[in-house]
């Protein structure tokens, strides 16, 4: 009895709910049914957003595999047939007339603006997308020499000498680095957090009187921090700082001294040559992540660049080469320079791609400069 009682309880509890949900229903009526008609339309939006969404997300990987598959743009700055060019690609860019003799010693690019400077006979030029500006302060009284140019927050920086000064200028203003007591010049440029820094060499009039009374003159490598000068050797023997890179805090300085390939990083000497006086010099100095990476050559002839200290050999050193430039892109190391393709045959203007060689000879007799951009 006592069971059925519940039973009956709990049945009529039930349908007093059903009772309830059905007025309630009832009473709610439209409003219920657009609720659930809303429903249903936001679930489709939500898959719709969800499909879109996955598709933006396939859409932008595949254009990041794109972007890393993409080979990059290649600029060299040089000389061909006596005249100032640069390659792009394969493709050759004139800059001059092509009636007096010049060159194209650095080449620079920011934003999609190609900064080339070099010379045109005795004048220190600089071309910004082919169009040309005059840095001699007097082009008929001055000689002067542009060698490296670095572009930084839009200002413009060129380092180079004018009548035997070493200077660099800034959007054309020139700032001198070393006064008339000596000779000297700035080679190479690298400006980081708003700090210019500059490498070079000078020659002392105090020569070194050697035992037997002869004269020698001092050459020091050295290398400027906002027009401060810090030399890298003593001046006994022949020296000259090549080029300069910024990591950071450190002070990378790739030259030469007393015929040995080398490199400075904050002032300590590295030796790169395997054997002393043997035609070894170090042109240029790229770091990469923690990898220090520098071309040069020894025994004359031998091209090849050093990752870390270890060498790695591009050519054989049966031939004439040489090395002026290196870049590193996407793990990637370029190198630019020349070799000889027969024994007796002048050096063939090159570039090396991780050790593969390819022959621009038809484009620039003499590349100096590379530069790489996605």
């Amino acid at each position: 009895m006592t069971n059925r009682l519940r039973a009956k309880n709990r049945d009529c509890k039930l349908s007093s709910c059903m009772i309830r949900f059905i007025i309630a229903i009832d009473i709610l009526g439209e409003p219920m049914r657009l609720f659930t008609n809303a429903a249903k339309y936001i679930s489709l939006y939500t898959v719709l957003i969800s499909v879109l969404f996955l598709a933006r997300v396939n859409l932008v990987t595949g254009d990041a595999k794109t972007q890393s598959n993409r080979e990059p743009t290649i600029y060299i700055a040089g000389e061909g047939r006596g005249f100032a060019r640069y390659w792009k690609n394969g493709k050759t860019v004139k800059l001059t007339d092509e009636v007096r003799f010049s060159t194209a010693n650095s080449i620079y690019v920011s934003n999609g603006d190609v900064y080339v400077v070099g010379n045109i006979d005795d004048t220190a030029v600089c071309w910004k997308n082919g169009n040309e500006t005059i840095l001699n302060a007097d082009p008929s009284k001055t000689k002067a020499s542009a060698n490296s140019v670095y572009v930084y927050s839009n200002d413009v920086y060129i380092a180079g000498c004018e009548n035997g000064i070493a200077k660099y200028w800034k959007n054309g203003v020139s700032i001198n680095l070393s006064d008339n007591t000596s000779r000297s010049s700035a080679n190479s440029i690298f400006v980081s957090n708003g700090d210019v820094y500059v490498a070079g060499c000078e020659t002392n009039f105090s020569p070194i009187i050697k035992k037997d009374g002869s004269r020698r003159t001092r050459y020091y490598a050295k290398y400027w921090k906002n027009g401060v000068a810090y030399n890298l050797t003593d001046g006994s023997s022949f020296s000259l700082a090549n080029s300069i890179t910024i990591d950071g805090k450190d002070i990378y300085v790739a030259g030469i001294e007393n015929l040995n390939a080398k490199y400075w990083k904050n002032g300590e000497p590295f030796i790169l040559s395997t054997s002393s006086g043997q035609g070894g010099r170090a042109s240029s100095i790229f770091v990469s992540g923690s990898d220090i990476y520098v071309a040069g050559v020894e025994f004359l002839y031998l091209s090849k660049y050093w990752k870390n200290g270890v060498a790695v050999h591009i050519t054989d050193g049966r031939l004439e080469s040489f090395v002026t430039s290196i870049f590193v892109f996407n793990d990637d190391v370029y190198i630019i320079g020349g070799e000889s393709d027969y024994p007796g045959y002048g050096s063939s203007a090159s570039f090396w791609k991780n050790g593969k060689r390819t022959n621009i000879g038809y484009s620039l007799n003499k590349p100096n400069s590379i530069f790489i951009v996605p």
